[in-house]
């Protein structure tokens, strides 16, 4: 579960410095869902041993990932689930 948890890290990371980059250097538009997808697919076949360990991830926890960082940029209402106030247990949860 860890080195799932892991590769989702990487991929939220790399994902968020793309996006990054591009609002820095100006550019307005995010990047589209299938052009995300588009770079992890060359991160999971480069030959890069600090992204080599991403090919023994599944891809749908890679793609959640990609997905999720996609949305909380946005700024769209489906970000709303992944705030810290959602995160945290109310006082009724064990």
């Amino acid at each position: 579960m860890r080195q799932y948890a892991g590769c989702q890290r990487f991929v939220w990371n790399r994902a968020l410095s793309i996006e990054q980059a591009r609002y820095r250097r100006g550019e307005k538009r995010l990047l589209g869902k299938f052009e995300m997808m588009r770079q992890l697919t060359m991160w999971r076949n480069n030959p890069d041993p600090h992204s080599n360990f991403l090919k023994d991830a599944p891809v749908h926890h890679c793609n959640a990932a990609c997905t999720n960082c996609r949305t909380v940029i946005s700024g769209s209402s489906e970000a709303s689930k992944f705030t810290r106030r959602s995160l945290r247990k109310s006082p009724g949860q064990a």
